[in-house]
């Protein structure tokens, strides 16, 4: 399960300009987030992405997303090119691979019910048409990461940080991803629930077939969960 590559990055290098001025703008510098990693995930492996507090993790993680434009290098998944993809192309890259967030209380919509943020992306990319078929769906994505479906109707501001942070991980299991970027997804949880989050991704990793970059400051984290290390240093 793990011979074949899903994601291969090569020298991924992005920088972000510096600017100054309000009318006449003009670049004065270049703050390089990340400036050259090389790296490839196979099919049911997970990565561990560590290093210091802004070493540029997140960043790359969410350049591998799509979320950022990489400013030199290439990102292939599943064996194709999506360094430069747009629109409906960039569209249909998205149902391959998702994201779980660092901070459960800011990723969640206040304004939108349980049902409505894991629907989201199904309405998004147009899988499922009617309701009925929705609610079936969603409470076995709710089912599936440990909460109870009667909470459908619920608000974020109803659950505790480890029970939003499993809310997150139904939404981005819910187009059926192959390659999950999971950016720090404990360190904003008590150490207590921590242990329950990772183990609930590794028993999903096991079921689903599921690849993952891991991305953390912790090392005792990477360690339980990863099958190699990656480090971000300067």
């Amino acid at each position: 399960m793990m011979e074949e590559k899903i994601l291969e990055v090569s020298d991924m290098k992005i920088h972000f300009p510096v600017y100054k001025g309000l009318v006449f703008r003009k670049q004065t510098a270049c703050v390089k987030a990340v400036d050259g990693i090389s790296i490839d995930l196979k099919q049911g492996e997970t990565l561990g992405l560590v290093g210091e507090s802004g070493c540029g993790k997140s960043t790359f993680g969410r350049t591998v997303m799509r979320l950022y434009d990489p400013t030199a290098g290439r990102i292939r998944l599943n064996g194709k090119d999506i360094t430069h993809l747009s629109g409906s192309d960039l569209e249909e890259f998205r149902v391959s691979c998702q994201m779980i967030f660092q901070d459960p209380y800011a990723s969640l919509n206040p304004r939108m019910t349980v049902f409505d943020i894991i629907a989201e992306p199904l309405r998004t990319h147009k899988i499922f048409g009617s309701r009925q078929e929705l609610e079936k769906e969603i409470n076995e994505l709710m089912n599936l990461v440990g909460l109870s479906p009667r909470y459908i109707k619920k608000y974020p501001h109803e659950f505790s940080g480890g029970q939003r942070q499993r809310i997150a991980i139904a939404r981005a299991l819910a187009i059926k991803p192959k390659l999950i970027v999971c950016d720090e997804p404990v360190s904003a949880l008590d150490v207590s629930i921590q242990s329950q989050i990772i183990n609930l991704l590794i028993d999903l990793q096991k079921e689903l077939g599921l690849s993952y970059i891991f991305i953390a400051h912790d090392i005792a984290v990477v360690k339980h969960i990863s099958d190699r290390i990656a480090v971000m240093y300067l």
